[in-house]
Parts: structure tokens; sequence; C-alpha cells
């Protein structure tokens, strides 16, 4: 594995975009999905951080995939051990690992860096219109998922954010990175998404920060757009970029928000493991939306 990671990224200083993904929590499926996905709509490189290499076991392979490690296990805690739900400290420490991997893959010499969580679906292509906002936009630096519901309060989401390889957004990595760990003093439970939020605040909103269409772009409490029917004749949901399957607690809520995106759009290229109970919650959930 090291000869070809060591490979991949001596070569990849000719190519525009890498995606980013941080491999934990010891499960399969939805980072089987999240990877397989961005490798069959993009041509783009991924590098895959990780703690535990038996995290990398039974993961999708490529020559065009390379990998990262993040320190050793006993630096990590039990990050790596089993999956860890937004409710437990453990999921604030594995969150905190994306600043160490975006650091080092901002050093890997790409243009553009894309970080994706494991519970995200590659629906099509993004990269091409991500490419002509930051062509079109010479300040664009930073161009992040959203949950915003007031204008007045903004919400970021570091689910899915692309960086513009510059100093800009190494110093805005830099600083996210610094504020959590300060903030974790106080609050182990503070995330990510908080932390980056927070300083989109304090820096005053700068316009070299942009929020990602939430209609292309959804979280996971848009799955109601994104069915197989049309609630109006001739009227219909756009067809996102990603979806990811976040609001939702527990790994099986996960995997039930990503069969039901994955019904109305890809049921036969990607799969998720779903017990007798599953099913029947998701028939139950089907039913009452009739």
């Amino acid at each position: 594995m090291t000869e070809k990671s060591e490979m991949t990224i001596e070569n990849s200083n000719s190519k525009s975009f890498v995606i980013a993904f941080l491999a934990v929590n010891r499960i399969k499926d939805l980072p089987n999905v999240a990877i397989a996905s961005a490798l069959a709509v993009t041509s783009a490189d991924i590098v895959i951080g990780y703690v535990d290499s038996m995290d990398l076991v039974g993961l999708p392979t490529s020559d065009r995939i390379s990998y990262i490690e993040l320190g050793n296990k006993e630096n990590a805690g039990s990050t790596s051990r089993m999956y860890s739900n937004f409710l437990t400290e453990d999921f604030y420490r594995i969150v905190k690992l994306k600043w160490s991997l975006l650091k080092l893959t901002v050093n890997l010499g790409y243009d553009y860096i894309i970080y994706c969580d494991t519970d995200v679906i590659w629906n099509r292509n993004p990269i091409p219109t991500l490419l002509l906002t930051f062509t079109g936009d010479r300040e664009s630096e930073v161009l992040i998922q959203s949950f915003t519901t007031e204008p007045h309060s903004p919400n970021l989401c570091m689910g899915f954010v692309c960086f513009r390889n510059s100093q800009r957004s190494m110093d805005f990595i830099l600083l996210c990175e610094a504020s959590h760990i300060r903030e974790s003093l106080y609050d182990e439970k503070v995330g990510d998404d908080t932390i980056a939020t927070k300083l989109f605040s304090e820096l005053g909103y700068p316009k070299w920060i942009k929020e990602l269409p939430q209609g292309s772009f959804p979280t996971g409490w848009f799955i109601n757009l994104y069915g197989k029917k049309s609630r109006f004749p001739s009227l219909n949901s756009p067809i996102p970029y990603i979806f990811h399957t976040n609001w939702v607690v527990g790994l099986d809520s996960k995997r039930l928000l990503t069969r039901i995106f994955l019904s109305a759009h890809q049921r036969k290229t990607y799969s998720v493991k779903m017990t007798f109970i599953w099913r029947l919650r998701l028939l139950l959930l089907h039913l009452t939306h009739q």
C-alpha cells in the first residue's frame, strides 16, 4: 500500500482536484458507497486518511486512491473501534482529525481539495460546477455545504467542502484547527460545523467563503425532496450532485436514509445492509408518505 500511495501522490501535481475522505469507525457500507460513487462519477484522485489500517479493509481500491496515516491508535483513543454517532465524545475526537487530513492534503500540490464525509453519496459529478465557480469568481476560496435556514444566521456544514489551494484557505484550516483545540478544552462535544460557522461569523462573513446551494448539495433533512414521485405534475426536484445522510442519529438510521435516496436515484448501483426490521421501517415510512 505504501509504495502505491507514494507513487500516486508523487504524480498528483498535474491534477486539478483531489477528494479527501476520513476512514474511521470500522464501518464499511456507508464509506463503500461514498468512495465508490466518487470514483464512479468523477475522474479525480482520492486520498483516504486513517488512524487504524483495519478501517481500510474492504473499502474500494483504485490506482487513483492514496492513503495518509493520521497518527497512532493510542493518540486517537477509541475512534476506530466502533461506530460513533454525534451523541458520543468519540465522534468529536474523530471530527478533529479532519483538520490534520486537510493540512496534509493541501500540501500534496493539487489546485483544489474537496473534503467529503463518508456518509455522503455522490450522485453526479460536482467538479465542473465547482471549477466554474472558482474560475468565474477569483475571490472564492472556500465552497461549503450549509444548512442555513435564517439569512442572518448562516450554518456551515463541513461534511462537503471544497478549497482552492491558497494561503487563505490554509489559514482558514489552521484557524479552525486552533479554535477546535481551544474550544474542546471547555466543551468536548464541540463539532467542526460549529467551529467553521463561528469562524465565518468572526471573520465578518467574507465573500471568499460561499455556501453551496442546498437544493443541489443537500443535507439529510431534505430527503423528502428527492423521492421517486413528484408531488405536483411536471414539477421535479433538482437532481443533486451529492446527498449527505446526516441529521439522523445512529448508523442504522443513516443506512435507512441512504436506502431511501438510492431507491430513487441509483438503487441498482449501490446498496447498504438492511435487516428485516429496517426493511419494515422503510415500508412503513413509504406508506405514511403516500
